[in-house]
């Protein structure tokens, strides 16, 4: 199940005459929503974002819930939202997010 946010954080608006500024509270709402999936429930992968390539850039999501699996779009940036994400199961998520911070930890490290 994909959901479009949490009612009781507002979604920032973007401000295109100041990038940086609303770069910023783009951040912060993320950080918000993680905050609050994560009071909300536990677990390894709760609160973790999804991200999948879409067009000229990703879809995102945050974790909710692996069982059932349930996603919170981030409707920020250029918002995309992928048509492929109602097909992924618990188990993608996870690669996905493993494959993700793998990566990651493998750039930084250079």
């Amino acid at each position: 199940m994909i959901f479009g946010g949490i009612e009781s954080i507002k979604k920032p608006e973007f401000d295109y005459n100041d990038f940086d500024a609303s770069q910023k509270r783009e951040d912060e709402y993320v950080a918000k929503i993680v905050a609050y999936v994560k009071e909300k429930s536990k677990g390894k992968y709760i609160g973790k974002e999804l991200k999948i390539s879409h067009a000229d850039g990703h879809a995102r999501y945050v974790v909710k819930s692996l069982k059932p699996l349930q996603l919170i779009h981030l409707d920020v940036g250029d918002a995309w939202h992928s048509p492929h994400v109602k097909r992924y199961t618990a188990k993608d998520v996870r690669e996905d997010i493993d494959r993700t911070e793998t990566f990651a930890e493998f750039w930084n490290a250079r």
